[in-house]
């Protein structure tokens, strides 16, 4: 049995809370003793009491609160902690600087590429700096996939040998929807035959949503009866509906808004689409191949690592609209193939990345940390 400190910031939602809590729970049924850290209250503090997770809340007023690194380190060292796991840029910094003076190993895990997480001018100058000061204090760093593992490594975050990669995964077991495709279809207003593709992500400049709105303006010449929806919240949701009223794309592109039910909307769906410039490994893409749901992406980070290319989904280059409109074109064409596609998505996701092989690697990770000296 290990001691484990899980240490995040709290204000995580949708994917990354989920992958979180999943870690959690799972190390927890494995007899490890795990406790939680969270510097706010919000949805993942929550649910994890829900989930019966020891947790605790060490409040901050800014990241330049330091006087949470004095209660912290306390906390690792009153109860012995072994393994101090980091999640994302503030728990990171602080989570680091509270463990590095103890005998705690510290083990981070890094989602997705830095600078590209901010869309402030000021945070994205400031925050990958002050993370990457204490990055040599940790003693082992996952990367969710090799490409994002690579870009780390060519923009000098550390040396490929500090590195581990552990794929995100998902609960196989309890992804499914509540609710039929065709209830959900009328709540969406997505007529019953027509096809329906998705993107389910916040929408903010790494999703490229205009890429997408891009591809759907050719969707809607060559099938006008098709439907594109646009399932989230963001910065960029009111430039994206102006944009369509401008284009006049009102009959074509939905605007669900944010879901707190995202596999019900997954499952009312023809495809899962997905425009970005940069991801690590996006769950979005993992839940609907769970669902059989063929996938229409670009092809960065961490994403061929999911999508195998005319196998389960079809990949595009990033920035080309006409060729990510082409592949959505190709499936709502021939429906066959998609449900081809999607059944061996299924397949693809059981196979390498279920809950279980998740936490045995993390686990791995954690005792290669204890058995080193350093990184």
């Amino acid at each position: 049995m290990r001691k484990v400190l899980q240490v995040i910031g709290g204000g995580e939602i949708a994917g990354s809370k989920h992958q979180f809590l999943e870690l959690c729970r799972e190390q927890s049924q494995q007899n490890h003793e795990v406790r939680i850290v969270c510097f706010l209250e919000g949805e993942l503090s929550q649910e994890a009491r829900q989930m019966g997770i020891p947790l605790s809340i060490l409040p901050m007023a800014n990241i330049f609160d330091l006087r949470v690194v004095r209660r912290l380190r306390r906390l690792i060292t009153s109860e012995s902690f072994q393994i101090v796991h980091t999640h994302g840029v503030r728990a990171n910094f602080i989570g680091r600087l509270a463990a590095h003076v103890t005998p705690a190993r510290i083990v981070t895990t890094i989602y997705s590429y830095p600078k590209e997480d901010y869309r402030n001018p000021l945070k994205r100058w400031f925050y990958p700096p002050i993370d990457r000061w204490t990055t040599p204090w940790a003693h082992r760093l996952i990367a969710v996939s090799e490409g994002l593992k690579v870009r780390l490594v060519e923009s000098g975050v550390a040396p490929a040998k500090c590195f581990r990669v552990v794929h995100c995964s998902i609960d196989i077991a309890s992804t499914h929807p509540s609710r039929s495709s065709e209830e959900m279809r009328r709540e969406l207003k997505i007529p019953t035959h027509a096809p329906a593709a998705g993107m389910l992500a916040r929408l903010v400049l790494v999703k490229n949503p205009f890429l997408l709105l891009d591809a759907a303006g050719v969707v809607a010449q060559e099938m006008p009866e098709a439907k594109i929806l646009f399932v989230g919240d963001g910065p960029f949701l009111d430039p994206l509906k102006r944009a369509v009223e401008e284009r006049r794309l009102e009959r074509t592109i939905l605007f669900p808004g944010f879901r707190k039910d995202p596999l019900n909307v997954v499952g009312a769906l023809d495809v899962i689409a997905l425009s970005s410039i940069s991801e690590g490994l996006p769950v979005t893409l993992l839940e609907a191949m769970c669902l059989q749901k063929p996938v229409v992406a670009t092809r960065v980070g961490g994403v061929p690592e999911v999508v195998k290319d005319g196998v389960t989904g079809l990949l595009s280059p990033s920035g080309d609209a006409k060729a990510f409109a082409a592949n959505l074109l190709r499936l709502f064409r021939h429906p066959e193939e998609a449900q081809r596609m999607g059944r061996r998505g299924q397949q693809w996701v059981e196979q390498n990345f279920s809950l279980r092989m998740m936490v045995e690697k993390t686990n791995q990770v954690y005792e290669e940390a204890l058995a080193s000296g350093g990184t």
